[in-house]
């Protein structure tokens, strides 16, 4: 069955075939995910992927002047948004309610940053960095930061992730398990801002490039599946997005890839063709 749906792209509706494939199980409980890639960059609106056709759909708005950027290298990447911590660059999103819970981006530092420094923030809940010297999940602002060291080298790619499912959490690194164990239980109540790339109006300003971020705001994703979605990601996510080469449709020179995958074409979603997908959209 085609689901078509518009997508709402800097005030105004493309034509599109819905891009999440809802048949791959990575994607159930995927309430937010927000991807750079050609045809949806520009302007002042970050799509959420999950909800295209929907103008209140979770979509993020580039707050303070963050702007798109190429994929620098990011394996399976398109593009990112680079954040510049001085000037409270960040991508700002209505709030999802939470329960159990998995956050993840893919993220490069430009510097090590002051102290925290957010990748997503929602609610009363943050996946952050301590400049690069660690990895930290807060299940309550109020109260609680659990920290685990972890070396972030500047200018190179990670794709970091946290969830939590009742009071046990776990943060990953490049689809692996660095820390886990046990802490308060999540806060669902309002926070000041939810955003990629900081907390508030001017505090945990993220300085550097983040790209595919992902809500799942009622799903702690086990290891094996934080391990799946790295790996698909990282190879250009060709199993939870629908994807068709830009090679036969858009006339897009192939060209060598900048990350260390070796791909040789450029990939985006489906827009404005009758290509046959699974499952809803919007």
């Amino acid at each position: 069955m085609i689901r078509r749906r518009a997508i709402f792209s800097g005030g105004s509706f493309l034509n599109m075939v819905c891009p999440i494939n809802w048949q791959n199980d990575l994607n159930r409980g995927l309430q937010a995910r927000w991807d750079c890639m050609p045809g949806l960059m520009g302007g002042s609106r970050l799509i959420n992927l999950t909800r295209p056709g929907d103008k209140d759909g979770n979509h993020g708005t580039l707050t303070n002047g963050p702007t798109w950027q190429g994929a620098l290298g990011r394996p399976g990447g398109y593009g990112s948004i680079l954040f510049d911590a001085a000037l409270n660059h960040r991508v700002t999103f209505a709030a999802i309610n939470i329960t159990a819970i998995t956050y993840c981006a893919w993220v490069r530092l430009t510097e090590a940053g002051a102290s925290y420094i957010a990748i997503v923030s929602n609610k009363k809940t943050i996946l952050s960095l301590n400049s690069a010297s660690s990895i930290n999940w807060w299940p309550d602002t109020d109260t609680t930061v659990v920290t685990q060291s972890y070396t972030f080298n500047i200018g190179q790619w990670y794709h970091a992730a946290a969830t939590q499912n009742g009071t046990s959490y776990a943060l990953y690194v490049n689809g692996l398990s660095v820390a886990s164990g046990t802490t308060d239980a999540i806060d669902n109540g309002a926070g000041p801002l939810n955003c990629i790339g900081g907390y508030d109006t001017g505090s945990f300003n993220f300085p550097g490039y983040i790209d595919a971020a992902m809500i799942y705001p009622n799903r702690a994703l086990s290891a094996s599946e934080i391990f799946a979605l790295y790996e698909d990601s990282r190879h250009g996510s060709p199993e939870t997005l629908n994807w068709i080469s830009t090679r036969s449709y858009f006339g897009v020179t192939a060209a060598a890839a900048t990350g260390p995958i070796g791909a040789r074409s450029i990939r985006v979603p489906h827009i404005g063709r009758s290509l046959v997908t699974g499952g809803r959209c919007g």
